[in-house]
């Protein structure tokens, strides 16, 4: 009797102990079907798929004006003669130079005085250029005179910053020559882009016949000069570098000796007959033009 209560006890403990097992195997497989099953609709989702990256524009605005923004660091206070906008102010190179010009105002005026006779003043003034020379005939005075004038220019060295700005002389220009036949023939002219800036004017005895003889033009003595476009501080402004000497020699006796005002000069003025009697320079201011 005892035995059978025995058995019987321990198939119910043992029923009990299965069910409770199966019961918990069952709850964990519902557990991990219905999280398969929410992984399914997640990755079926069309608003779940994985998104690229999203690409944050660096540059301006599209909906806003297209306008450059500069960093305040790179404007300079003072703008540099190189084709950049260095004080950010929407304007390259302004005050820079751009070319130069030949002022003519009317300075002629006699600084020689020889003979009073002769022809009527010549004025042999040239157009915008500046005296580099003379060409004509001489001997014991100068007989016959003539100007040599040139154009100036501005050339601009762009492989050096800031940028240099050189004053070029363009082709000589012979103007017409004034006076007499006698002598024989020469040309005295300044070097490469130099210009004359000085003249120094003897006179001499210069006689038609034995005993008739005049105070006429003698040796001209000049010096050329090359001319640079230099910046001091904010400043542009014309600067002249001495070269060389220009000398016409003649080999009658000296009477007097004239200095003319200094230059460049713009042309001549003359006093002739069968010589060349009286002379006088035209002075010249020289400006650069700014950007």
């Amino acid at each position: 009797m005892l035995r059978t209560s025995v058995a019987l006890f321990a198939r119910l403990v043992c029923t009990s102990l299965l069910c409770g097992c199966a019961e918990g195997e069952d709850v964990s497989n519902r557990r991990r079907d219905a999280a398969s099953d929410v992984r399914d609709v997640v990755e079926a989702s069309p608003m779940m798929d994985a998104q690229p990256p999203i690409d944050v524009p660096l540059g301006p605005d599209p909906d806003l004006p297209d306008v450059p923004v500069i960093p305040i660091d790179r404007c300079a206070a003072v703008e540099v003669c190189n084709d950049l906008d260095d004080t950010c102010n929407g304007v390259i190179d302004e005050g820079c130079p751009r070319a130069i010009t030949v002022s003519m105002p009317p300075r002629f005026g006699s600084f020689s005085k020889g003979a009073a006779t002769g022809n009527n003043p010549q004025s042999v003034a040239g157009r915008n250029e500046v005296l580099v020379g003379f060409y004509g005939r001489k001997g014991g005075v100068i007989d016959q005179l003539g100007a040599v004038t040139a154009p100036l220019s501005i050339v601009v060295d762009t492989t050096v910053t800031p940028f240099v700005f050189n004053v070029r002389v363009g082709a000589s220009n012979d103007l017409p020559a004034y006076g007499g036949r006698g002598g024989s023939g020469f040309r005295a002219q300044c070097p490469t882009d130099t210009v004359l800036t000085t003249l120094r004017v003897q006179h001499r005895n210069g006689c038609t016949s034995p005993g008739i003889c005049y105070e006429v033009l003698g040796d001209l003595v000049g010096q050329c000069e090359r001319i640079q476009a230099t910046l001091e501080g904010t400043a542009w402004s014309v600067r002249m570098v001495a070269v060389s000497e220009l000398a016409v020699r003649t080999t009658d006796a000296m009477r007097r000796e004239y200095v003319a005002p200094p230059g460049p000069y713009a042309g001549l003025w003359l006093r002739t007959g069968s010589f060349v009697d009286e002379l006088s320079v035209a002075q010249t201011d020289l400006t650069l033009e700014r950007r």
